[in-house]
């Protein structure tokens, strides 16, 4: 009976080498990490804030490597804002550090994710564990930025659009003084039509996505899919 080959002596390529390399990629597989309590966080509140599993989040932390890959061999440069995977394990280099005293702790990955990021690591030439600790806390900081940043340009979209609201309340108010006396019907249609499209279908339904949307950034009640390609 051939023995099975070990996880440590396997490459991401090799997957691919069979036709039945996709489907393998995606299957589960337990393994630990001795990750920084940053990260550690990190990944408990990207968890919660987008209501999707830790597999999820390895595999997102994969295509955000891959994604900086391609811009890379596209663009030869790095949008600003974007994730910068050189940036971070210069950083790395030019501060190392020694994970032996955190904890090690199991997690559940797709195959083809463990194999990416150990490959990965070897590549660089840096320790993976802390690699993928410094990218879960590089992706969970600029995600909490993008969220405040989003936050308070909600806030001032909504006391504009409160102040916008009574102000159209109030020139509505004058207007049907004036007009809505009974003596031209369709006037008064047009009037009460005026009231309705710009307050009851224009304000207020923005009003209530702008105010789900300070909930959603401050507390991360949202479900999505995946994080969002800036993050």
């Amino acid at each position: 009976m051939k023995k099975k080959k070990s996880i440590n002596n396997m490459y991401y390529f090799e997957l691919f080498m069979n036709p039945k390399g996709a489907i393998e990629s995606k299957k589960s597989y337990r393994t630990t990490f001795k990750l920084t309590t940053e990260a550690i966080e990190g990944l408990k509140w990207l968890q919660k804030t987008h209501k999707i599993t830790l597999k999820e989040i390895f595999d997102h932390v994969v295509e955000k490597i891959k994604s900086y890959y391609d811009e890379v061999a596209q663009e030869n440069t790095i949008p600003e804002g974007s994730f910068d995977l050189e940036d971070i394990i210069k950083k790395m280099k030019k501060h190392p550090r020694q994970l032996n005293d955190y904890p090690r702790k199991t997690y559940v990955l797709s195959l083809g994710s463990l194999l990416f990021l150990k490959d990965t690591s070897l590549e660089y030439d840096v320790s993976r564990d802390d690699m993928i600790s410094k990218i879960i806390e590089n992706i969970t900081d600029k995600e909490k930025a993008r969220r405040k940043i989003n936050k308070e340009k909600y806030i001032e979209a909504s006391k504009i659009l409160s102040k916008f609201e009574a102000h159209a309340k109030g020139v509505y108010e004058q207007l049907e003084r004036i007009l809505s006396d009974g003596s031209d019907e369709g006037l008064g249609m047009q009037l009460e039509g005026l009231r309705i499209n710009t307050v009851d279908t224009g304000i207020i339904p923005l009003q209530e996505t702008l105010a789900e949307l300070i909930k959603e950034t401050g507390s991360g009640n949202k479900k999505i899919n995946s994080i969002p390609k800036g993050a």
